[in-house]
């Protein structure tokens, strides 16, 4: 397919933050070179000037279908810049580092501070005029801006007006909502039995307790609105209500708007266009006073709850038991509005799906038996797909009942949903309206998700680590808060949209149909492969593989030179795989994320070029009975995440102290204890286990520098502590991020009652800890929750 016909996630959040990061870069270097100087910096300057129209324009393209060339090329080759400015200055940064932690370009002692800070900072000429370079890329492409501008304009002008609308007349069948509809029919028609006490005042009821609010809210295409409907036209509502009202809303919660429909709805005398919003509001009020109405207000998105409260200062006049059901895709909404605890629908029983599925599908056709039951064969294949999701059943169960025909329907049957135009200008719009509500940087996070393979169970920490890696998390605040933390606060706002879905076991999942939208506004960057050869375009930066021992499918991905991301799930041949992975590390020098924990593998060590990997910061090789890393490891210094579970290690690199940007480490017990220096990890976040010994750089006060140590440590072999000044040197009293602390000693005969008691004293922890587990002391054991 043509990805320049085809959606795009420009990333519009991370290009704007590299660009600022580029122009600050270009700033701080070029203060003490002359000769670059005066071109380079003014252009950073000029870079900076722009960067509002610049972010404007690549907002403007998040996730639309941009279906021409020009305006799709001229995208791709800003974010191409955006990326390039990226590798430059983060190889930039990786030098500096590495210099300073293997001793390159030391300064001697005798050389002034002011000095020795000039000659850390200073770039070679190379390094300053790839710099240059970069900012004229970004020059180049800013010159077509004015044309894109406008071309985005169009697109997004029509965009809009195929936006669909709503009314209150019942259009299809509804199925499997019984359930819903009774509760919903329930607190209708019995609201005005109750006392006015016993009605729960949420956020949207305020003092106006009489006006419930009932919230209806799901994912896109649930099947809201029909349900709306259907409540809408019941007959013991009708009956019910003196007064019943519908609006469909949209993302503009336009109050004059909304207020002309209600009221055109209510009086009979023609409202003048030029009337005020006062007099609008008024003619509401006038219109349902003492009278006991039914609102519905379809589809809303007004998350600041500012415009409802001017409409609902209006609709408190009315009469004991009068009603809004409000549809909508955002939680936010349902807190902001409902006076009651929401209804949430989800997606139908696979048998009540059939029924909607096979009524849009077949319709009144009468057809041969023979032919019908083939053509259900594949219909039930296709409607397994789409997971309960009624919208999509309608829509392609409609595109199916156009050609009532065998290979069609297997045509259907075997491509994707957004290959057919009908199909994507019929659910894009309804599924991307919770896409399009998200800011730049969610959007960017759920776009990534698409590089995971359908069905795959997600892990919040894990997922988390790898959006940090690819620099998706900054915090621009200047609250001080972990990145991990800002990362769950996407994550969870992602969940509570429906984006990601709770399992049972702790753990999320995406619909389907959610994971397609996310490969849809990611197609020109993320791209899972399987078994099959087939072409993968250059602009490709995340991959993931999936083989089953064919690695011979894959084997020209080695070309890929601009790979941020690779993930290997599958069986593959360990020899072969091997040589497959080397090429691949030296080719794929931009790398950020390696995952080789669902491949099966069985490898001895890594290939010797990862350790060129500059800027590499998430490495997971669980579960590959790994027995040796490579002897130059510790040069990765801006790794951040290394998990390396069910490996065999039976030594470690003298140097692994060096990465001193690691946070995360994760591994069999045995194999963290051969790491020699570990205090020299200060970010380190994670130690499950620290054994002390006594041998240099394994020391207990190897503890003291680790303040960012957060869950749960154990501190073992505690018999190896001599005196209560060495235990304190742990510092576990300033370790505030710690919840549970156990240690433990092997008894030791030859140790003094008195000495023992000291050396416990001086592990002092935090007092915010929630959990202590002494083991060994006096042989006795202590518990405190």
């Amino acid at each position: 397919m043509d990805l320049g016909m085809i959606g795009m996630m420009v990333g519009g959040w991370f290009a704007s933050y590299v660009v600022n990061k580029l122009a600050e870069k270009v700033s701080l270097h070029l203060d003490d070179r002359y000769d670059l100087l005066t071109a380079a910096k003014a252009m950073a300057e000029d870079v900076k000037a722009r960067l509002p129209r610049i972010q404007a324009v690549i907002q403007a393209a998040e996730g639309r279908p941009i279906r021409d060339p020009a305006l799709a090329t001229w995208l791709r080759q800003l974010k191409d810049a955006t990326y390039e400015a990226d590798d430059v200055m983060d190889e930039l940064e990786f030098k500096e580092l590495h210099d300073k932690l293997h001793g390159k370009g030391k300064v001697s002692d005798f050389v002034s501070p002011a000095v020795k800070l000039l000659k850390h900072f200073i770039m070679s000429d190379d390094d300053l005029k790839n710099l240059k370079n970069l900012v004229g890329n970004l020059e180049k492409i800013y010159l077509d801006i004015n044309c894109m501008e406008e071309q985005l304009k169009d697109y997004n002008s029509q965009q809009r007006s195929v936006t669909r609308e709503t009314s209150s007349i019942i259009q299809d069948i509804v199925v499997g909502r019984d359930r819903e509809r009774d509760m919903i029919l329930d607190v209708l028609l019995h609201l005005a039995d109750e006392p006015e006490s016993s009605i729960k005042c949420g956020t949207g009821s305020s003092s106006y307790p009489s006006l419930g609010v009932l919230p209806i809210v799901g994912i896109g295409g649930v099947g809201k609105t029909a349900l709306a409907q259907l409540i809408y036209n019941d007959e013991r509502v009708a009956r019910h209500f003196e007064l019943r009202m519908w609006v469909y809303v949209s993302d503009n919660f336009d109050v004059k708007r909304i207020s002309k429909e209600l009221a055109y709805d209510s009086v009979h005398d023609r409202i003048p266009d030029d009337i005020s919003l006062d007099g609008i509001l008024g003619k509401v009020r006038d219109a349902t006073r003492n009278k006991r109405f039914l609102l519905v207000l379809d589809d809303v998105w007004d998350e600041t709850g500012s415009k409802w409260r001017e409409l609902r200062s209006v609709l408190t006049s009315g009469a004991k038991g009068s009603m809004v059901l409000v549809t909508t895709q955002s939680p936010v909404v349902a807190e902001v509005m409902g006076t009651m605890d929401p209804i949430e629908l989800k997606s139908l029983q696979e048998d009540d799906y059939w029924i909607l599925f096979e009524h849009c599908a077949f319709g009144e056709k009468i057809l041969e038996e023979e032919q019908r039951e083939k053509l259900q064969t594949i219909g039930r294949k296709i409607s397994e797909k789409l997971h309960g999701l009624p919208l999509a059943g309608k829509v392609l169960g409609s595109l199916l009942n156009s050609k009532l025909d065998e290979d069609y329907w297997k045509m259907i049957l075997e491509s994707e949903w957004w290959e057919h135009e009908y199909v994507l200008d019929n659910i894009l719009p309804s599924l991307a309206l919770s896409y399009e509500h998200l800011n730049a940087n969610l959007k960017q996070c759920f776009a990534y998700c698409s590089i995971f393979p359908r069905g795959y169970v997600l892990e919040k920490d894990r997922l988390v680590q790898m959006w940090m890696a690819q620099g998706f998390i900054q915090n621009k605040s200047r609250v001080r808060m972990r990145m991990e933390d800002i990362g769950d606060q996407i994550f969870d706002e992602l969940t509570r949209r429906y984006f990601f879905l709770p399992t049972l076991t702790d753990k999320y999942v995406m619909h389907d149909l959610i994971r397609e939208l996310a490969v849809y506004v990611s197609l020109d960057e993320c791209l899972v492969i399987s078994n099959e050869k087939g072409e993968i375009p250059e602009t490709i930066r995340h991959l993931t593989l999936r083989t089953d021992k064919k690695i011979d499918a894959i084997m020209d991905t080695c070309r890929l030179r601009k790979l941020r991301s690779i993930l290997f799930f599958g069986d593959y041949d360990s020899e072969k795989f091997y040589g497959f992975l080397d090429g691949m590390l030296k080719q794929s020098k931009s790398l950020r994320v390696l995952d080789l924990s669902y491949s099966h593998l069985k490898l001895d060590k890594l290939p010797d070029a990862i350790c060129g990997l500059s800027h590499l910061r998430y490495l997971d090789v669980s579960c590959t009975k790994m027995e040796k890393l490579p002897r130059s490891f510790g040069r990765l210094c801006h790794l951040q995440v290394l998990r390396m579970r069910s490996c065999h290690l039976k030594s470690l690199p003298e140097d692994m102290n060096k990465l001193i940007n690691l946070r995360h480490l994760y591994g069999e017990a045995d194999t963290i204890s051969l790491i020699a220096g570990i205090g020299d990890l200060i970010h380190l976040q994670e130690l499950e286990e620290f054994r002390v010994k006594k041998k240099r750089r394994h020391e207990i006060g190897e503890l003291k520098g680790l303040r960012n140590l957060r869950r749960r440590l154990a501190i073992k072999n505690l018999e190896n502590v001599n005196s209560k000044e060495e235990a304190m040197e742990a510092m576990l009293k300033d370790k505030e991020d710690l919840s549970a602390l156990h240690l433990v000693q092997n008894l030791d005969a030859r140790r003094l009652p008195d000495a023992e008691k000291e050396i416990f004293e001086g592990l002092q922890p935090h007092p915010s800890l929630k959990e202590l587990r002494i083991k060994g002391y006096g042989g006795w054991r202590v518990c405190r929750h």
